[in-house]
């Protein structure tokens, strides 16, 4: 099987090698026909151009050799070689047939098929129609012989005249070409000369500039070594004469310089300050519009960065609660969001103050049964302890911090704010709730206190904001 293979591959080779060389071998025979083609046209135009006409037939028969083909050299070497071939050729049987007067039934037939025909026909005939035949081709060979000669006489001179006519048409031709050749020479040789003639030039005047540039450039150094001569000596002469009101003038720039550089200064400040305020008061802007204000806390940090070390310090130790309020898409809370939030929480951690610990769904109703019959006001009349000496029970203290807490939902009093009333109930709530009711409680504390933290912050950053200015103004 292997020895098989082998012999197989080595066929496969010698296949493969064989086309290769016969695509090369034809390759190399069309190049050598071509080759010859052109050696046999460029040799009959030589002949032609030299006007000798057996050279001319050994450059046509060249020519035939080479497979040429008929192209204008080649009619025109036939027509000054061989007139009368050319002539002959020009001449078919149909046009010898009309000019010799033959009956219709011999045209285009020899002179054996034109017997073998014609006897063929008269078989059956009588005899009065082969008299009548006999006639009939009597008076054809007559008109021939009477009239064949005019005819070819004629036929002769027309094929000489469109010889002629072709001849000098293929004359015009290769004078075309030939003129065409030679004005394409002509203008190579002229495109040549132009662009000689452009090189000489362009080299000349570059030449003449270069020397004309370098002695201009000898008399201007010269011309600006001499002025620069006489200014040096000018102006060490002005010099001389005005050192004192130099001196005295340079003094008075001196301080004019320390006062601007003192006023540059504290307008650089300042107007690190006032992008200081704008940042602190986009930041709060965007709290009250209710939108997100991660990109004005960032700008708040990136301006303090480059104002005042306190503010940086302050930001940073910002708890990341309350810089994460900033960076959600919902709205910051403000204290009346915080209000409302809470206002809406007291039912739920009222009951859940009353719901007993681990008592399910029966201790939720329960607890929203006492909610019912609670009322949950900061002056309602407290309840009386229950518990043991010394200890407020945790249901009760949980009722108490949201009695409390629900005081700043209205209007306060003793002249405090809405947010130094919502920081005291947040105080209140977160050391005071516990179980349940500071479970259910536990997000809004968080909430509240890392806003509040959030308004400390920019409140405090507006207080340093309002020094710096000061110190600067």
């Amino acid at each position: 099987a292997a020895a098989a293979a082998a012999a197989a591959a080595a066929a496969a080779a010698a296949v493969n090698e064989a086309a290769g060389g016969s695509l090369a071998a034809v390759e190399q025979s069309k190049a050598a026909a071509q080759e010859r083609r052109a050696t046999a046209r460029r040799a009959l135009e030589e002949a032609l151009a030299a006007k000798d006409v057996d050279r001319i037939a050994e450059a046509l028969a060249a020519a035939r050799q080479a497979d040429l083909g008929l192209c204008a050299e080649t009619r025109l070497a036939q027509s000054l070689v061989d007139p009368a071939r050319y002539i002959r050729d020009g001449l078919s049987c149909e046009d010898m047939d009309e000019m010799l007067l033959l009956p219709k039934e011999f045209r285009g037939l020899s002179e054996a098929e034109a017997i073998a025909s014609e006897r063929a026909a008269c078989k059956s005939m009588s005899r009065e129609q082969l008299q009548a035949r006999v006639v009939e081709l009597s008076r054809y060979l007559a008109k021939s012989r009477i009239h064949a000669r005019p005819r070819l006489e004629e036929a002769l001179q027309t094929r000489l005249e469109a010889a002629d006519a072709a001849s000098l048409r293929d004359l015009a031709d290769a004078l075309a070409r030939a003129d065409a050749a030679y004005n394409e020479v002509a203008a190579r040789h002229l495109a040549d000369f132009q662009a000689q003639l452009q090189r000489q030039h362009e080299e000349a005047v570059a030449a003449a500039a270069a020397s004309a540039a370098a002695e201009a450039q000898q008399r201007l150094a010269a011309e600006e070594e001499e002025l620069r001569a006489l200014a040096e000596a000018a102006l060490a002469q002005e010099q001389c004469a005005r050192l004192s009101e130099v001196i005295a003038f340079n003094e008075g720039l001196k301080a004019v310089e320390e006062v601007l550089s003192q006023d540059e200064a504290l307008v650089r400040q300042a107007h690190a300050y006032n992008s200081l305020s704008v940042a602190v008061l986009g930041l709060e802007d965007a709290i009250i519009a209710g939108r997100s204000a991660e990109t004005e806390l960032e700008a708040l940090r990136a301006a303090a960065a480059k104002t005042d070390v306190f503010v940086v310090d302050l930001l940073a130790r910002l708890p990341e609660s309350s810089a994460e309020l900033c960076k959600r898409a919902a709205a910051v809370p403000t204290e009346p969001l915080l209000r409302r939030h809470l206002a809406s929480q007291l039912d739920h951690l009222a009951t859940a103050a009353f719901v007993p610990p681990g008592s399910g769904l029966l201790g939720e109703l329960l607890g929203r049964a006492f909610r019912w019959i609670y009322v949950l006001q900061p002056d309602a009349a407290p309840l009386p302890s229950q518990g043991a000496a010394g200890r407020v029970p945790e249901a009760e203290r949980n009722l108490a911090a949201l009695s409390f807490a629900a005081g700043p939902l209205g209007q306060g009093a003793n002249g405090d704010t809405d947010v130094q009333r919502l920081e005291s109930a947040l105080s209140v709530l977160e050391g005071s709730l516990g179980g349940l009711c500071r479970e259910r409680a536990a997000a809004w504390m968080e909430e509240a206190r890392s806003a509040l933290i959030l308004r400390q912050t920019i409140c405090a950053v507006k207080a340093r904001v309002q020094c710096l200015n000061a110190a600067v103004l």
